[in-house]
């Protein structure tokens, strides 16, 4: 039987999913100025994190 995660449990995984977002958000920021190979490596690799949280 799973155990139900606690307030602090589903706070942290909400405040994680918060930060990548936010990382995520800036690196486009960077990105949208200037292409760089490896910016598009990492917003993707950034954005599967994000889904796998």
């Amino acid at each position: 039987m799973p155990t139900i995660p606690t307030a602090t449990e589903l706070a942290i995984k909400y405040a994680k999913r918060e930060q990548l977002r936010i990382i995520i958000d800036k690196a486009m920021n960077i990105h949208a100025d200037c292409d760089y190979k490896a910016l598009s490596k990492l917003i993707a690799e950034l954005k599967q994190m994000l889904e796998e949280t």
